[in-house]
């Protein structure tokens, strides 16, 4: 079974669905971490923790990780095609 270089094993199924959702919620966690940044920049709150940042950066991660799979898979469904 393929898996991600940081050890992630995604589930069977759709590689490409699970890439777009991995994407999705880390951009969504990045944008969040961004406001906060603002919002500390302002005086008005707290900027993300040292905690919080690495998770986003392991979501990342698992999201880039799972796009280069997809990819890989599509180019093997490709490869598979002309071969008929």
């Amino acid at each position: 079974m393929s898996h991600t270089p940081n050890g992630y094993v995604p589930p069977p199924g759709d590689l490409f669905k699970e890439w777009r959702n991995a994407d999705s919620t880390a951009h969504a966690l990045e944008q969040v971490h961004v406001r906060m940044a603002m919002v500390a920049l302002n005086g008005f709150g707290e900027p993300p923790t040292e905690t919080e940042r690495q998770n986003a950066r392991n979501l990342r991660t698992t999201a880039d990780d799972l796009f280069h799979l997809a990819m890989a898979e599509m180019k093997f469904r490709s490869d598979s095609k002309g071969r008929r």
